[in-house]
């Protein structure tokens, strides 16, 4: 077997490993944990049913839901991404080096070398204080621009990574 078909074989393998584990049951346990969140934050329920019934009716008479009325329900998403942030469906996932390179050299002074695979703690990011203030609580509107100062949103937003995206 040629080296670069067992480098596609493994990487297909790696692909199928992941989509098992990431891609069963991860979008239920999101929807359980939302529901969950809104139970206990009846404030919260109320602006999101306030806000899709905004976006979703004109003049009184309901509108068909489709992206661009998806896109219009911003604190919507913000609850979303709150709950998935406090309860990622993914809470480790593993990294390795792109093909082209063969090693780096990271901020701690250890090296990765070509074949090695980091594992990152999703949950230990997620719930950082250095990265969300009162990172315990469910706040959605930390994900509002109207909110949060762009600096700060920018950082949680890269740091943020749902469903191990």
């Amino acid at each position: 077997m040629s080296a670069k078909l067992e480098m596609s074989l493994r990487g297909f393998a790696c692909i199928a490993k992941v989509f098992y584990i990431a891609g069963s049951d991860t979008t239920s346990i999101t929807i359980s944990w939302l529901c969950y969140f809104l139970s206990l934050h009846p404030k919260v329920q109320a602006t999101v049913r306030a806000e899709i019934n905004d976006v979703l009716s004109t003049n009184g008479e309901a509108t068909k839901l489709d992206m661009e009325s998806v896109k219009k329900l911003e604190y919507t998403w913000a609850v979303v991404k709150e709950t998935m942030r406090l309860r990622n469906a993914v809470s480790v996932i593993g990294f390795d080096l792109e093909s082209n390179v063969d090693s780096v050299r990271l901020s701690n002074g250890l090296t990765v070398c070509q074949g090695d695979m980091v594992w990152t703690y999703l949950d230990g990011m997620l719930w950082s204080e250095d990265l969300f203030t009162n990172a315990t609580e469910f706040l959605p509107e930390r994900w509002l621009p109207t909110h949060t100062d762009p600096a700060v949103l920018k950082r949680m937003e890269e740091s943020f990574l749902a469903f191990g995206s």
